[in-house]
């Protein structure tokens, strides 16, 4: 879909925005991998289970797959801070499903404009009501919550510790690659302006609570070749609970 190379104070980052459906473009010359996990519920077990054992609750897509041996091969860690939907329906899964076979259709030129104008945020170009409610348990934040504000969720997780995870590590500026879906643009913004995620995160607080699991943490998958498994870490990330 498109690689957007940027700079922060605490990092480098190469994102690539994608549609769910084609091959993953994992970025060359980074020191770790954000991901978002074809997967709405996470968990330690359920995702060591997944990628040892290849058990449910979770499904792995050929395209996740690969970019699991890609990682694998570069020996990269991959990261996942993406959050739990509490509240999961059915309807909510065929909605989502439903926009991602859309966005495979549209150009990435258009994206951009996309995740401003029917994905509302507070960002800084316009501000709209949800377009749809899926019932009540998800309070008419679809696709508003579910969607920009994961974006927004991701960008203070990445910023404010897994840059600072590796700059620790390795004593300098980090470089982070971040594979995610195209709705999601507006992560962009977010990562260069963490005080629009601050104000995203502050405003929506009480929907984030009752709506998701795992906000103030994430998942670092790493492949131990002694055991020749995926290894699973748990990090609090207080993101809420600050």
């Amino acid at each position: 879909m498109g690689e957007h190379e940027f700079e922060t104070p605490k990092a480098k980052y190469k994102v690539d925005f994608e549609n769910h459906t084609k091959k993953t473009r994992v970025p060359q010359g980074i020191d770790s991998l954000i991901f978002e996990l074809d997967t709405k519920f996470l968990n330690e077990s359920g995702i060591n289970r997944t990628l040892n054992e290849g058990k449910p609750p979770f499904r792995l897509t050929t395209k996740t797959r690969e970019t699991l041996n890609d990682a694998k091969k570069r020996n990269l860690d991959i990261w996942l801070p993406d959050v739990s939907p509490v509240n999961s329906t059915k309807e909510m899964i065929q909605a989502m499903s439903v926009l991602g076979k859309i966005f495979g259709l549209i150009p990435f030129s258009l994206y951009k404009i996309i995740s401003y104008t029917l994905l509302p945020h507070d960002g800084k170009i316009i501000k709209r009501k949800p377009l749809l409610s899926l019932d009540g348990k998800f309070e008419r934040t679809f696709p508003s919550l579910l969607i920009g504000g994961r974006s927004a969720i991701w960008a203070l997780k990445a910023e404010n510790y897994i840059a600072d995870y590796y700059h620790k590590k390795n004593g300098k500026k980090p470089v982070l690659g971040a594979v995610m879906g195209a709705g999601h643009a507006d992560f962009v913004d977010y990562v260069k302006d963490l005080s629009l995620a601050k104000k995203y995160v502050i405003k929506n607080r009480k929907k984030i609570v009752r709506n998701f699991a795992n906000a103030d943490g994430a998942f670092r998958l790493f492949f131990d070749k002694s055991s020749n498994k995926w290894k699973v870490e748990h990090h609090e990330i207080p993101i809420i609970s600050r």
